[in-house]
C-alpha cells in the first residue's frame, strides 16, 4: 500500500535480488498502479518469465572490476588489463553495458580494421 510521504506518496519493493526498492509520486492512483507493476515484474523473474533488468553500470565500472577480481587469478592478466586499457575501455568507457550492442561492436572492429583479425577477436572476446 502507497503510503503519505511528505504529501507525496511512498511505495516500498523488495527486487529480483532481494534488494528493498522505493519510489515517490504525487498522486496515489499512479503509486498504488506503480506498486503493483513492480511487484508484478518481480514475481514474474523470480517464476522465470521474465529476464531481470541488466544492472546500470558503466564500461568502467565493468573494467574496475574484472582488474580487481578477475585478472589476479588469470595467467595472462598483466597483459590482458593491458589491452582493455588500450583498446575497448577508451571506446566503450564511459557508455552503459546494456547500451553496448551489435552496431557498436561492429564500428570497434572496423575502426581497428589495421589490425589482425586474430587480435581483434582476443579483444572483443577479453
Amino acid at each position: 500500500m502507497p503510503v503519505r510521504h511528505s504529501g507525496k506518496w511512498r511505495i516500498r519493493w523488495v527486487d529480483e535480488h532481494g534488494r528493498r526498492k522505493s519510489a515517490v509520486y504525487d498522486d496515489y492512483k499512479r503509486a498504488q498502479l506503480e506498486e503493483r507493476k513492480r511487484k508484478i515484474e518481480v514475481e514474474e523473474v523470480r517464476r522465470g518469465l521474465r529476464s531481470a533488468a541488466p544492472p546500470e553500470k558503466t564500461f568502467d565500472e565493468l573494467c574496475d572490476y574484472w582488474r580487481e577480481k578477475r585478472a589476479p587469478r588469470n595467467r595472462s592478466g598483466k597483459d590482458d588489463k593491458s589491452i582493455i586499457g588500450k583498446h575497448p575501455r577508451p571506446t566503450f568507457g564511459k557508455m552503459l553495458v546494456r547500451n553496448i550492442g551489435v552496431e557498436e561492436g561492429d564500428d570497434y572492429v572496423q575502426e581497428r580494421e589495421h589490425l589482425g583479425d586474430k587480435t581483434i577477436a582476443m579483444q572483443i572476446t577479453l
